[in-house]
Order: structure tokens, then sequence, then C-alpha cells
């Protein structure tokens, strides 16, 4: 959800923008809670989740890069603003704490510096998913964060709009460095795409419209996802391109 502590992958902005642009990872703490940097602490080993998350596990032998732990909360490295009570009202009504937070609150700024800014340098290449065109989806909305690397922002926020129908759709990509891995909270995991495990929330705000948003870690890109007044199995099909399309 709506993208991290004060490292060298956290936006050096102002507080005010910082309170929105990341949002989401405060947001992820108080409703999703799933997301934080991953401490050091020995007790906190990963959580292995049966089918799900064991996709993603690396086996001690393994020299592959790590980029993210899942752990049960009780165990977790950081404090969360979760309880049983919202684990269990994730699963039974598909939300933490039943009410819209961060999700979309970027949106008009970021739309002014797409306009008026200029593109920068990223220390990845950005996913955008073929279907959000084909869907008559058109980028409206960017913003460059995180430190600046050699030049280069770790942080991307993106914002796609439907002129015909209104729907939305906000994306927060993250580059993640394996000393820096991200911890995801396993009891707020309910949701697969193509192994990879996902923190899927819906909400209905009092007009009736339907808002969704996914968490997930591909590779070494953490991304939170936001939609309104768009289809879940459309959403489904973003979260499968990113995930493919991750290099």
């Amino acid at each position: 959800m709506k993208l991290l502590p004060k490292t060298d992958i956290v936006p050096k902005v102002s507080n005010k923008k910082l309170a929105i642009a990341l949002g989401v990872a405060v947001a992820v703490v108080g409703v999703s809670g799933v997301v934080f940097w991953r401490g050091g602490k020995a007790d906190n080993a990963p959580l292995v989740v049966e089918p799900v998350v064991t996709s993603l596990q690396t086996a001690p032998e393994s020299t592959e890069p790590v980029y993210v732990h899942y752990v049960a909360l009780a165990n977790a490295a950081q404090n969360y603003a979760i309880t049983a009570d919202d684990i269990k009202r994730l699963h039974a009504v598909g939300s933490l704490k039943g009410v819209l937070t961060t999700q979309f609150k970027q949106a008009t700024h970021a739309k002014m510096t797409y306009r008026f800014g200029r593109r920068q340098k990223l220390a990845f290449e950005p996913v955008r998913p073929a279907i959000l065109t084909s869907q008559g989806f058109v980028l409206t909305g960017r913003e460059y964060e995180g430190n600046l690397i050699n030049g280069a922002y770790q942080s991307l926020y993106r914002l796609f709009e439907n002129p015909i129908n209104k729907a939305r759709i906000e994306i927060f990509e993250t580059r993640i460095t394996a000393d820096r891995p991200v911890e995801m909270i396993a009891e707020t995991l309910n949701e697969s795409v193509l192994g990879v495990p996902v923190s899927l929330e819906r909400f209905t705000d009092k007009k009736g419209v339907v808002y969704h948003s996914a968490t997930l870690v591909a590779k070494d890109r953490y991304y939170v996802i936001n939609t309104k007044a768009v289809d879940r199995q459309l959403l489904i099909d973003v979260l499968q391109q990113i995930v493919e399309g991750v290099v």
C-alpha cells in the first residue's frame, strides 16, 4: 500500500512531501502492516508460510541476494500498528482497518511535476505494464524520489488515469538493495501472483467507489499499487505484468 527508513533508498524530501510521498510506507505500518527495512536481530528469522512464501525463500547455501524477509508479526524487527483483530478483519472482509488512508494523496502534486518538470535519471528501468495502454490509461503524474546515488534516483511515483471512465492507478516503485532487505508481515499476505506473495486490500468510499491497494516485492523492487474504480482482475493483470517485467 501508498513507498521506508532513512537510508540510501529513502527520499530526501520535505516533511510534508515525505508524509505524502511515502505515506504508503506509514500506511502499511498502520493499515497494511507489511513494510519496514529489516534490522539486524538474529531472532527475526524469515517465517516460511506454505505455499506462498516458500517460493521466494532462499536456501541457506544459496548465494542469490535476498531482498525481502517474511516474518510473523510477533517476530518483526519493528513495531506495527496492527493487531490480531486487524489480521482477522483482513482475511474476513478484505482490509486491515477498513478505511482509506494515503491513497492518491500525492496525485495532484505529481501531475504538476510531470507537466512542468523534466525527466530525471533513475537507478532502475521502471516497469510499465502494457495492459494499462490497452485499457485506455495514460501517464498523467510522475515524481522522482529517494536519495541521489551516482546521480540517479532510487524511487519513482507514477499516476495513470483513464480519461473516459475516470479510473486511476498509482504505482510506487522503489529499488531495494540486498544489504537493506524489506520486511513483510506474513499474516498480511493474502494473495499470490505468479508465486510472489502480495498483501491485497479492498476499500469502498462514501460514494461506493471501490479502491484496491497491493503491496509486494518482486526481485529487487518494492511496489505499492493503489487503484480507484478499477476491477480487481485488471489489478491482478497489472501485478502479473509487473512481476514478469522486473529484470
